[in-house]
Order: C-alpha cells, then sequence, then structure tokens
C-alpha cells in the first residue's frame, strides 16, 4: 500500500455484492489491529472506518477487504495530518452527531462524540447506541446526552488537573 494512490475520505458508502470470503488469504486481523491503534492513539478522523471495519473479524470478505485499503489508501494522502494543540485556546468544547437508523442489517444508530481542548482532540469515540430510537429526534438527544456525559467527565478531570497545577506552583 505503500505506493497506493491516495483517497480523499477513510469510509465508503458502496454497497458490494461480493460476499467472496478471504480469511485466510491476507492478514485482516492484523490490518484492522493497526488501524483501531491509529484510531485510539492519534487518528480520530478514521474511528468511524475502522469501527466498520471491526465489525466482521471472524469472516471478512473482500469487500471489507477493500474498505480497509480505502481507509490505508486515505492515510497514505493524509499522512501530515495529526493533533495539534495550542496555548491560545483553554475552552473545552464536545461535539456530538448521530445518524439515524445508519446501520442496514440491524437499523442501529450510530453515535459520534469528539471533544476539544487547546485547538485539539482529546476524546473520541464512535459506537452504536445502546438504546433503539424510533425518531431522528430521539437519536439526537441520545447523542447529545452521550455528548454531555463526556463533557461532565472531561471538565471534572480538568479541574483536578488545573487545582493540582495550582497547589504545586
Amino acid at each position: 500500500m505503500a505506493e497506493a494512490k491516495g483517497m480523499s475520505t477513510p469510509g465508503s458508502r458502496e454497497e458490494s455484492d461480493n460476499h467472496k470470503d478471504i480469511s485466510g488469504k491476507i492478514p485482516y486481523r492484523a490490518a484492522v489491529g493497526s488501524l483501531m491503534y491509529l484510531a485510539t492513539a492519534t487518528r480520530p478522523d478514521i474511528a468511524f472506518a475502522v469501527n466498520k471495519a471491526s465489525w466482521i473479524m471472524d469472516r471478512p470478505a473482500e469487500k471489507e477487504s477493500n474498505n480497509d485499503k480505502r481507509i490505508f489508501r486515505y492515510l497514505r494522502s493524509t499522512s501530515n495530518y495529526g493533533l495539534r494543540y495550542t496555548r491560545d485556546s483553554g475552552e473545552l468544547k464536545v461535539f456530538s452527531d448521530t445518524d439515524f437508523a445508519g446501520d442496514k442489517v440491524t437499523r442501529c444508530c450510530t453515535t459520534g462524540v469528539i471533544a476539544i481542548f487547546a485547538d485539539g482532540a482529546v476524546s473520541w469515540s464512535s459506537q452504536l447506541q445502546k438504546a433503539t430510537a424510533l425518531l431522528t429526534t430521539e437519536d439526537e438527544i441520545i447523542a447529545a446526552s452521550e455528548g454531555t456525559k463526556e463533557l461532565v467527565c472531561l471538565k471534572c478531570l480538568l479541574s483536578e488537573l488545573l487545582s493540582d497545577f495550582a497547589r504545586k506552583t
């Protein structure tokens, strides 16, 4: 993949009927594990695509392998991306969003939450909602409550860190 052409987005919305089992032919688990490490450590922009790729770990098909390749191609074209923090902004911001019944199989909703402090991401997640929403409004309320929980936890952590810092100086 070192010589692969870059991509502008990490995920694919393409539907494919190619369900040919490739589990013994390529190291799918190793590829997804590497992508999980990147999504967790330094690249929140691929979290959703990696979340989707990790669902089919037991018996990956060719279309999942192609989606993983797309993520690697995206990483190739965005290798200069990363987390950068500044001293100017001490404001904590949390954003959340959801896709109403986005999973075509289970009709579950996926919620994404990202927290930004000092102009850089400090916390992020992409996960299926635990409750089933019947309306888009309900779906957005569930996502907002996930974002609020993250905000409360991070505010507590930040206040403890700042109070410890103030005591030591």
